[in-house]
């Protein structure tokens, strides 16, 4: 990794994708800081995400997230966002033209596990049937997919290893790593 200003990198995709642990292992890899935007957002308000969006409504956590990306210097960071982040306030404009933006996939039925393990700590999934999950997740990738397939790159994460893939983005991107 150079020394100066080293790009930061935008993990993005659907909830349950492994944005967070991926984004772990590949700050590792490439020697940067991680951070975890709904974290900070928990951090800074005292609230976790579920209980924002209770309180004060999506609106409000949507507004909360785009500041807390924008007004933040990530140089230097993998950032793992929110899976809606991409999606609002021109987030994923910004975040093209101020780092590498990455696309994490993996199957439906993957995601579907996952935030069945973690339901209650995602208010999109809240109290929904396993059989309106399945449909509810596949709705929201058809939304959101328009705006994370703007992303510079895409990494099936259970198919490539982060060490593979942390290869692949640095010769993507050889002036601002290695």
């Amino acid at each position: 990794m150079k020394e100066h200003s080293p790009k930061p990198v935008f993990l993005l995709g659907m909830p349950g994708v492994g944005k967070s642990s991926s984004g772990r292992r590949l700050a590792g890899v490439l020697g940067y800081r991680f951070a975890d935007l709904d974290r900070i957002l928990q951090d800074k308000t005292g609230m976790t995400v579920a209980d924002f969006f209770t309180a004060r409504g999506e609106e409000a956590f949507r507004k909360a997230e785009h500041q807390a990306l924008t007004e933040t210097d990530w140089t230097g960071f993998v950032l793992a966002t929110g899976g809606g982040t991409a999606c609002f306030y021109e987030n994923m404009e910004w975040m093209i033209a101020h780092g590498v933006t990455v696309y994490l996939e993996a199957p439906l039925r993957t995601l579907r596990q996952r935030i069945e393990a973690s339901q209650n700590e995602r208010p999109l999934f809240s109290g929904i049937s396993e059989n309106a999950l399945e449909q509810k997740l596949s709705d929201l990738l058809q939304e959101r997919k328009i705006f994370y397939e703007k992303a510079a790159l895409r990494w099936e994460v259970l198919r490539e290893s982060t060490d593979a893939f942390a290869e692949r983005l640095i010769k993507f991107n050889a002036s601002d790593f290695g």
